[in-house]
């Protein structure tokens, strides 16, 4: 998905941190006043106006760094802000890979053009610094700002200009301060975001399914990528509704509508699971609403529901939601033993009714005779299996394969099941023998007839 190279993989890491926490941030007891009636102010903890800061300048440890660059991107729902005094930078990624010095903060539409507190604040965001004097390079977020003693940030943005604001101490003492400009070049990222009980976070994947006359929704935090992840996620709203509220674009009060709908709130850290329906909905109270855009999978969503005297969830959605029952594409290789190995080499021999194929992980290989040479999987099979459904060994007695030295097939007891079809020069193709041997393969492949 959007995750590269190893800060990216890093900050993703932060973000999911400080969006799968839901524990509120204490101050530091103060400290005991000075007897002194009239103290000298103590410059170290003398409050700094954020407009204060100097302009297109990096300050650490007091020490100045004018910004010579600064990109702006957008982050699966954030927007980023990333500022460096080096001048030599292209772009984020250049300074990921050359161990570039940089200041960067992450924030949630909600977040714009909000001075907050890094402390306490609840929605998400992030903050980084990777100058070796003043090191945070795990990052702090909301619910994990143990590395940091105090932090004021704001991220003005108005889809084009960005201008970060960042007033930081770190826990052990260094600090980090930065004030600059920059221009987001990009399509200005949609709006999309849950909260519950005020914790807002982006909402980072959403997956549909229309079918019997009623619609299926779930709308999550969770940086996911297909359905079946959806109990990776730390919660998810899952919305059903009868399809003509759909199709209508009707706001349904929970409270009043005798059309069919049933919402769940599903904590997956607890499994706890709160649940509004058509036929049960005491003390809740609310509405929500989805529609179908233009194309196929868009939609705009939109809920404001209290499920009871304490959970309140907002979330609002407009986009391309994922197909229920997409799944992840499956690699072109073999396994064996618990090794797996790239597919890398395909023939398939045509040239009799008991047809061959041969599946090498040597690239380049593209005739019967240096297949026999380059250590293959062998799958001999009638023409009649080949229908991409899949058949056994007690379907079809004389399907064999043959891996490693060994052959496994109806005749020595061996259990197996193919599955393979050919159209044109196209092969679809999934083998296994229940114990240690399996292949996919899907794609182009040398046809001899």
């Amino acid at each position: 998905m959007k995750k590269r190279l190893s800060a990216i993989m890093r900050m993703s890491a932060v973000v999911f941190m400080a969006a799968a926490m839901a524990v509120s941030c204490q101050k530091s007891d103060p400290e005991t006043p000075n007897p002194d009636p009239e103290p000298n102010p103590d410059p170290d903890t003398t409050e700094t106006v954020l407009e204060d800061l100097k302009q297109n300048t990096i300050v650490i440890n007091g020490e100045e760094k004018a910004v010579a660059k600064v990109f702006v991107d957008e982050y699966s729902g954030y927007m980023m802000v990333t500022a460096t005094d080096n001048a030599e930078a292209e772009s984020f990624d250049w300074l990921v890979d050359n161990n570039g010095e940089y200041v960067q903060v992450l924030v949630i539409p909600s977040l714009y053009n909000v001075e907050f507190d890094a402390k306490t604040e609840t929605a998400a965001f992030t903050i980084i610094s990777t100058y070796e004097a003043a090191p945070l390079f795990e990052g702090a977020g909301a619910g994990a700002t143990d590395a940091i003693e105090s932090a004021k940030c704001r991220f003005d943005f108005d889809g084009e200009n960005a201008e970060l604001f960042l007033d930081m101490k770190l826990a052990d003492g260094n600090t980090v301060a930065a004030r600059c400009t920059g221009t987001y070049a990009g399509e200005k990222p949609q709006e999309n975001v849950i909260a519950i009980n005020g914790e807002t976070k982006v909402l980072r994947a959403s997956f549909y399914s229309v079918e019997d006359g009623l619609g299926y929704f779930y709308f999550t935090p969770g940086d996911i990528d297909y359905f079946e992840e959806i109990e990776m996620a730390t919660y998810y709203v899952a919305i059903m509704m009868d399809e003509s509220l759909l199709e209508n674009g009707t706001t349904v009060d929970v409270n009043t509508t005798t059309e069919y709908f049933d919402i769940f709130l599903v904590d997956n850290m607890t499994g706890d699971m709160l649940e509004v329906s058509t036929d049960s909905h005491d003390g809740a109270e609310g509405t929500f609403s989805i529609s179908r855009l233009q194309g196929e999978a868009s939609f705009k969503a939109s809920m404001s529901l209290k499920f009871n005297a304490d959970t309140q969830v907002e979330l609002s959605f407009e986009g391309e939601c994922t197909d229920m029952y997409a799944a992840p594409e499956e690699p072109n290789e073999i396994t064996y033993d618990g090794t797996s190995t790239a597919i890398a080499s395909v023939v398939v021999d045509m040239t009799s009714d008991m047809r061959t194929i041969w599946l090498s992980t040597t690239a380049g290989i593209d005739t019967v005779e240096a297949m026999q040479e380059a250590d293959p999987l062998k799958i001999t099979a009638p023409a009649e299996a080949f229908t991409g459904e899949p058949v056994g060994f007690s379907t079809y007695k004389s399907i064999v394969f043959e891996y490693k030295g060994s052959t496994w097939n109806y005749d020595n007891g061996s259990l197996g099941t193919l599955t393979v079809s050919l159209e044109g020069t196209t092969l679809n193709l999934d083998i296994t023998n229940y114990d240690g041997l399996k292949a996919h393969y899907s794609g182009e492949a040398v046809v001899i007839e």
